[in-house]
């Protein structure tokens, strides 16, 4: 980066160096993980997440999905959408708790000083550069910024599952309540249980750590349903949580995904849930039923047809 770009909180305490030697504040972030990541793929899901389930890491994805119109990807650079999609997440931004604004605002106002240097917009930057140097960070908007960042990292694969685990964690100590960092955490905790556990998916046959990621899992998502009891999503991973732990908790998760389904069946995951525990019982039919309902009433989805060829294989 330039000078236009140097670091605009460089007088608050809590920052040292040069933005670039700071990751945590925008997505000029190394997001390079070892792997190819399938960008196309990635904007696919962020775009089913905010039109099906937009209160549950709504903002986060918004933040994200700018940025990816405008990174590196030599085929993408479409400075008009990241707009548009900033501007869609400040408008959140202005909505949710007070106390979590100024982070949010600063991973907003970054971004926005980030796409306008690179397109030598030198006057729109003084300007963002003017607006950042109101704002004095504290350790909670940090831990905002962080889970931020978490949620990108989610949708990068196994190897920054662990961190963004972590950051969606500290970001509960000061927020515990959050039923958006309960989701990433939950969702996080999850994924590492279940790509651990590739031999078996019966919770007493796993090691102690793959146990103890699934009952993290079970209680970040307990507490979601505890604080408003709506989250199909929320309720369809408590169920496939739970089909594993013997019979009776089995009989109580089938519960929650069919409820799930029922109540939510236009969010793919919620269908994938229910699917993953007809095709443990051995219930081809049942499954290919579903997936077939499900193309027939979004015959866009590309997993579901991913999924219905797999059991038609079978």
């Amino acid at each position: 980066m330039d000078d236009v770009c140097e670091n605009p909180l460089a007088r608050n305490d809590l920052g040292k160096g040069p933005l670039e030697e700071r990751p945590l504040y925008h997505f000029a972030w190394n997001l390079k993980i070892g792997v190819e990541i399938d960008c196309d793929k990635v904007i696919r899901k962020i775009d089913d997440d905010l039109d099906k389930t937009p209160h549950l890491l709504g903002i986060e994805g918004l933040l994200f999905r700018a940025y990816l119109e405008v990174c590196d990807d030599p085929k993408r650079w479409n400075v008009r959408k990241a707009r548009e999609f900033l501007d869609k997440a400040d408008e959140r931004i202005e909505q949710t708790d007070e106390r979590l604004r100024k982070g949010y605002k600063v991973v907003s106002l970054l971004n926005r000083m980030w796409i306008e240097n690179k397109c030598l917009k030198t006057q729109k930057v003084k300007e963002l550069r003017a607006e950042l140097r109101g704002y004095t960070l504290e350790n909670e908007d940090f831990l905002v910024i962080g889970a931020v960042h978490a949620a990108a990292l989610k949708r990068l694969g196994p190897n920054v599952y662990a961190s963004s685990l972590e950051m969606f964690e500290k970001a509960l100590e000061k927020f515990p309540e959050n039923v958006n960092f309960l989701h990433g955490a939950a969702l996080m905790a999850g994924r590492m249980a279940r790509y651990r556990r590739v031999t078996t998916p019966e919770y007493e046959k796993m090691d102690p750590m793959g146990k103890d990621l699934l009952d993290k899992e079970k209680d970040y998502l307990q507490k979601m349903m505890e604080i408003k009891d709506e989250y199909q999503l929320a309720r369809s991973a408590l169920g496939l949580n739970l089909i594993g732990r013997g019979e009776e908790q089995k009989i109580e998760g089938l519960s929650h995904l069919t409820r799930a389904y029922e109540e939510a069946h236009e969010v793919q995951k919620v269908v994938l849930n229910l699917v993953r525990y007809y095709r443990r019982e051995g219930k081809v039919s049942e499954a290919i039923d579903i997936l077939k309902d499900r193309i027939q009433n979004n015959p866009n989805c590309y997993e579901s047809h991913y999924q219905l060829a797999l059991f038609l294989c079978l």
